[in-house]
């Protein structure tokens, strides 16, 4: 089943929500604060840390990808950092962005994270009903009574009715506060429509040995690890099989990791595909000549 960030949105709190009261959360038996949500951060980073949350951590505490989270990273974090989850877990307000959700669902050591479009959510009939029930207002809606006014100036009540009749009689007539309220709406869905087609991607890809492929999420993987569809890394990704053509100017330019005495070279940051715990790095002045040096020593006399 695939879902709208709304809506995942929802499944994240719905499941907090029941794992608070089920008393899963020990941190949260109390109400949350910022300084126990830095504490429960790393709490979680050192018992369960999981590859697929890398990207989660590096979007909520602004780490650059080719750089990784650490444990001293996360108690640098000043608390007021998780202020504004603090205040989306006590409800004020009953949204927040998708930052916050991505965390919440890893510390709630939520099932379904991460996240992204295309993606098929494997959903139980509870989570199910959960998505498809609209949300109500607390305490249910309320019908207030309508106070007639009284007129002070002749004349100025028929007037007003008549305007409101000819309302009524042209269309459908909505109240100041639902227009504002349908207009809001409209806006936000077109906004999160626009968010969608520009910042992210659906599908996945896999590696194929020298750079990475796009493939339907769907397919089956035959051995193959599917990823979240990352352009950038489809377009600009790829192994370097030519060390001959790796010269002066490459330095800072291209990145390179050390594997098994050997040394592969990349033309863009990011994980090492062979081992996503691992990053890439940027080539440096003493790597070039090393690695020049020791492919030098290996060559035979005359080749």
């Amino acid at each position: 089943m695939r879902l709208v960030f709304l809506e995942y949105a929802r499944l994240v709190k719905a499941e907090y929500e029941r794992k608070s009261a089920n008393d899963e959360l020990p941190r949260f038996r109390v109400k949350s604060t910022t300084a126990k949500l830095k504490d429960e951060c790393v709490a979680v980073f050192k018992s369960r840390y999981h590859l697929k949350d890398e990207q989660t951590l590096k979007n909520y505490f602004d780490v650059a990808n080719d750089e990784t989270v650490s444990l001293q990273l996360i108690r640098r974090i000043e608390p007021d950092k998780f202020k504004a989850l603090d205040k989306y877990l006590k409800g004020e307000p009953e949204t927040t962005n998708e930052r916050n959700v991505e965390l919440l669902a890893w510390l709630i050591d939520f099932k379904h994270r991460p996240f992204f479009p295309g993606k098929d959510f494997q959903l139980t009939d509870e989570e199910k009903a959960i998505i498809s029930t609209p949300k109500s207002p607390p305490g249910g809606t309320k019908t207030l009574p309508y106070n007639k006014p009284k007129d002070t100036i002749p004349g100025v009540r028929d007037d007003i009715k008549v305007k409101e009749k000819k309302e009524v009689s042209g269309g459908l007539f909505f109240s100041r506060p639902v227009m504002i309220f349908l207009i809001a709406f409209i806006g936000v869905g077109i906004l999160y429509t626009i968010y969608l087609a520009t910042n992210q991607q659906t599908g996945c890809m896999y590696w194929s040995g020298d750079q990475y492929v796009p493939i339907d999420c769907n397919e089956e993987p035959l051995g193959r690890l599917f990823l979240p569809l990352d352009p950038k890394k489809v377009k600009y990704f790829e192994r370097i099989t030519r060390k001959d053509t790796i010269t002066e100017q490459s330095i800072g330019k291209i990145y390179y990791i050390k594997d098994k005495k050997q040394i592969d070279y990349y033309t863009y940051s990011g994980n090492y595909p062979q081992d996503l715990n691992r990053y890439v790095k940027r080539l440096s002045r003493y790597i070039f000549d090393k690695d020049k040096e020791n492919r030098r020593s290996t060559q035979k006399p005359g080749s």
